[in-house]
């Protein structure tokens, strides 16, 4: 019986030699990034973490409403990629889509154009961009997996305190736990 040879490298080349080029996720993250901000809410003695998008460059910024709830006066602060921060207050909030209307008094802020939902189809790649766990800036890969799906949002345990959202779009991504208020982005707008 002959002993087993050693394998032996003679030459070691990287697979690609050229520079790493942009895909298309990563260009859109890029774009996207600036408009996401990381929100603080204080609630008496407790707080909360969340994130959102600006929706209109004079201060108008979109939430999820879990995550203004019980905020005291002042208690809500919002901090922009370029790492500046300014005071928010609630101007609008609706429960049953869990959604909430922030406004800060800044100007000239980047904005997260809305996109036509009625083109989006079953199988089509998103990014999910938000701050979930007070991570900010992340950015998740995915797909949608499903069309005008009710979804129940709120606490399981009891039936009055959850809230039943009205049809939406279901993607398909690893979302961890403490997500909210992720935008989602696709190569067509």
């Amino acid at each position: 019986m002959q002993p087993a040879s050693t394998p032996t490298v003679t030459q070691a080349l990287p697979i690609n030699t050229e520079p790493a080029s942009e895909s298309p996720a990563t260009q859109i993250a890029q774009m996207v990034l600036p408009s996401v901000v990381f929100i603080a809410v204080e609630a008496g003695d407790e707080g909360g973490l969340g994130s959102g998008f600006v929706i209109r460059e004079d201060g108008y910024i979109v939430t999820n409403s879990h995550v203004t709830a019980g905020a005291s006066e002042d208690g809500i602060t919002v901090e922009f990629t370029d790492g500046t921060s300014a005071a928010a207050e609630v101007v609008g909030s609706d429960t049953s889509y869990d959604i909430a209307v922030l406004k800060v008094d800044r100007d000239n802020l980047p904005v997260l154009a809305f996109a036509d939902s009625d083109d989006l189809q079953v199988g089509q790649q998103v990014l999910a961009v938000g701050a979930p766990l007070g991570l900010d800036n992340t950015v998740t890969l995915g797909i949608v997996s499903a069309l005008d799906r009710p979804v129940v949002a709120g606490e399981f345990s009891g039936a009055s305190t959850s809230t039943r959202s009205k049809p939406t779009q279901l993607s398909t991504r690893a979302i961890p736990a403490g997500r909210c208020s992720i935008s989602v982005a696709e190569s067509s707008g």
